[in-house]
């Protein structure tokens, strides 16, 4: 198998391959979890506190666990938190009633806390893997690639939810997360780095990574409300049983534009980001009146979700220039922080927003995000700039 933009390589098309299914249950379990818990009967604060634990949790410990990683080395972080995660989303899925609002809260930041750290491990292996001649091109086709899992995740959790129950959709995300990351970690494992201490200032310490950080938060943000609002304003209309397909129509349009960048743009990282992000919130604000009604949400998700894939691959391309070999696990892990802490936000915020004002509240919440991303990566191109230039 070969990946247009990717050269002849069969370890790292092995790896980004067997990463994209590692996480393909990371992305099934958050619209499981929504659904399973308005199927409860729980008001959408519930839902938005609920999932933003499970992303807090997330947020929290990626850190800690790509510092491990770089320490001790990927595998046993790998294998610990797979279990960890897996278990956690099997209870879930066997005793929602018993658990009550506070008891899936904490559940699910316990299963949050212990998601691996597929992203970071993968994203840090890739340098070893493509070499700095083919960097740029491998990160932009793994992150328009990771879109695939956006457009068959969400329908296929529907699918699930539609012969079956929100509860079977949970557990199943639980039992293929253990399968797929177990065969990951396989793959991976002669191309990670080894485990070394290391010495010296945090990863953070460098401007141009708490830069690109803060962008990937605001980043987050917009997910999160995007996420939340969509599943409102369908169920308003009647409709919540096609959000799993909205969400999945969202992620074509970065699928399909982020395949076309990763081809075919060739403009330096660190001017792409500014514009890129300008975009993104231009076409998020039809979204306020679109969700109005659900044909034309649809046809906004897809238009909105074009510039999502090229968005990510640049700051992915970005993060090596800004951050040193020994700690490109944990520098990649705080990127998924932040994302995820943003998301966190985005959902528990445009939950209570969509309660008080409809959907179109959190509609404006997400348009608003990537509007102030702008102003940080300006600053990140201020950083980015003589590195990239000096390689």
């Amino acid at each position: 198998m070969r990946f247009a933009g990717l050269p002849h390589n069969p370890p790292l098309t092995r790896a980004i391959v067997s990463g994209l299914l590692g996480r393909l249950p990371l992305v099934m379990m958050m619209l499981s979890l929504v659904l399973l818990v308005r199927g409860l009967g729980h008001p959408y604060w519930v839902v938005g506190i609920t999932t933003g634990c499970l992303v807090c949790g997330t947020a929290l410990a990626a850190p800690f666990l790509g510092r491990l990683a770089d320490r001790v080395g990927a595998v046993p972080v790998l294998v610990v938190s797979t279990l960890g995660a897996g278990s956690g989303l099997l209870v879930i899925a066997a005793i929602p009633e018993r658990l009550g609002p506070a008891g899936l809260a904490a559940l699910a930041f316990v299963v949050g806390a212990s998601e691996p750290p597929v992203n970071a491990v993968l994203r840090a292996s890739i340098p070893r893997l493509a070499g700095d001649d083919g960097l740029q091109g491998v990160y932009a086709v793994e992150a328009a690639l990771q879109e695939v899992l956006f457009v068959v995740g969400p329908p296929l959790v529907a699918l699930i939810v539609l012969v079956s129950s929100p509860r079977v959709a949970l557990a199943t995300c639980g039992v293929v997360l253990i399968v797929s990351v177990a065969w990951f970690t396989v793959v991976v494992r002669p191309h990670v780095a080894p485990g070394r201490p290391r010495t010296g200032p945090s990863v953070l310490s460098s401007r141009g990574l708490r830069l690109l950080v803060g962008t990937f938060g605001l980043i987050g943000i917009m997910f999160g409300a995007i996420d939340i609002s969509t599943v409102a304003s369908l169920d308003v209309h009647g409709h919540r049983d096609l959000a799993g397909l909205a969400l999945g129509v969202w992620a074509v349009g970065s699928l399909v534009t982020g395949v076309l960048v990763a081809r075919r743009l060739r403009v330096p990282a660190w001017r792409r980001l500014p514009w890129l992000l300008g975009l993104m919130a231009a076409l998020t604000a039809p979204l306020i009146l679109l969700q109005a009604e659900p044909v034309l949400l649809f046809g906004g998700l897809l238009l909105q979700g074009c510039c999502i894939a090229a968005s990510l691959g640049t700051v992915f391309e970005l993060v090596p220039s800004v951050a040193t070999e020994e700690g490109l696990t944990e520098a990649f892990a705080w990127t998924s922080s932040f994302i995820l802490a943003g998301f966190a936000v985005g959902a528990a915020v445009s939950g209570t927003l969509t309660e008080l004002g409809g959907a179109g509240a959190g509609f404006a919440l997400a348009t608003a995000a990537p509007l102030a991303a702008t102003l940080l990566a300006r600053a990140v191109s201020s950083e980015a700039r003589p590195a990239v230039a000096v390689a």
